[in-house]
């Protein structure tokens, strides 16, 4: 349900293919594998330009739980470009594999830039004035992390990264059992 309206739900090929792990994994005999298995949303349901019904197009990343680690933090609000930032605007962090990777927007077929691995929204705290995320199951390794008050704007099945008024980048080492802390300030961030 969008605005009161009911819309069809297209799963392509759903029927013949069901969903697909974008690893694989052994389980040893006698022994069991702890998965944890995280459906983007974002990436997984849009309508595309041409169309009326929304497609589901499955995007799963998994991770093994007891080797996953965590990042949080928090976005100093003096950061927030509120001219760039609409009044319905929809916070999010976008996480992307490496340090100082390329910045884009979610998946667009063609695009050669690479995709987040994950997107999540950013909670403003209304008590304290503060904005605070949490990107859990996260494998051991590098990545960058960079901030928007555009979301909402990011449509998969099209390029929006000009739209998407990215307001700075951080790299962070995830550790396997360890959660890390991102704190956006003034002198922890890259501009873009």
């Amino acid at each position: 349900m969008i605005g009161g309206n009911q819309y069809e739900l297209d799963i392509p090929s759903g029927a013949q293919t069901g969903l697909k792990l974008n690893r694989s994994f052994e389980v040893p005999e006698g022994m069991s594998v702890d998965l944890t298995i995280d459906f983007d949303l974002r990436k997984s349901i849009h309508m595309p330009s041409s169309g009326t019904d929304y497609k589901l197009r499955p995007t799963l990343r998994s991770v093994a739980t007891p080797d996953s680690g965590i990042i949080s933090g928090t976005i100093d609000p003096t950061l927030i470009p509120t001219e760039r930032c609409a009044e319905d605007a929809v916070y999010a962090i976008y996480l992307f594999q490496g340090p100082a990777a390329v910045i884009d927007d979610l998946a667009v077929d063609g695009d050669e830039a690479p995709d987040p691995i994950i997107t999540v929204n950013v909670d403003l705290d209304v008590s304290s004035g503060n904005y605070s995320f949490t990107i859990p199951y996260l494998e051991p390794n590098s990545y960058t992390v960079t901030a928007t008050c555009s979301a909402q704007l990011d449509e998969p099945d099209q390029n929006d990264s000009e739209l998407m008024g990215f307001y700075g980048t951080t790299d962070v080492v995830v550790t396997a059992g360890e959660a890390g802390t991102i704190n956006f300030t003034e002198s922890s961030v890259a501009p873009l």
